[in-house]
């Protein structure tokens, strides 16, 4: 959850504090990337790492929440006008349902995965999931888990 939560924060305030490039310098020796003898798999914190690479070489766009619990990015790629969202839900109790209101134009060809853990206990690990959307006349409404990061992608 830590490294999703540093990752949306890096994606959603990358001009705010002038964050041009980011790199993870070593993935295995830092816990990324398990090695084993005859297989090697992703931890809990490469799998974050690997469903946040849609926001990469985007540019950030401004988003508010009204959410303590709930940490947004969203980044636009200018090249072909393709939209992410990311919606992290920091609650240990509760779900949050979210309204998303696109202002000033609309969206289509919209996605939505789920990077999902049933808790935060050592050794628990994410999953990746499709996840449900309803869509609205302004926006879309989507239901947050607990421990859990939404992704949205949309064409604008």
């Amino acid at each position: 959850m830590y490294a999703a939560l540093t990752l949306n924060k890096f994606c959603g305030d990358s001009l705010k504090y002038n964050i041009g490039i980011g790199n993870f310098f070593e993935p295995v020796n830092e816990g990324a990337i398990l090695v084993g003898p005859f297989k090697s798999e992703l931890s809990t914190m490469g799998k974050a790492m690997e469903f946040f690479k849609d926001h990469h070489d985007n540019t950030a766009v401004q988003v508010q929440s009204s959410a303590s619990q709930l940490h947004v990015a969203a980044t636009v790629n200018d090249k072909n006008g393709r939209l992410v969202i990311t919606l992290v839900n920091t609650s240990g109790k509760d779900s949050i349902r979210v309204e998303l209101k696109f202002v000033g134009g609309t969206c289509h060809r919209l996605s939505c995965d789920m990077l999902y853990a049933p808790d935060i206990d050592i050794g628990t690990t994410f999953s990746v999931r499709k996840w449900g959307f309803k869509k609205s006349k302004t926006g879309i409404f989507i239901n947050i888990p607990k421990y859990s990061v939404v992704k949205m992608r949309a064409d604008i």
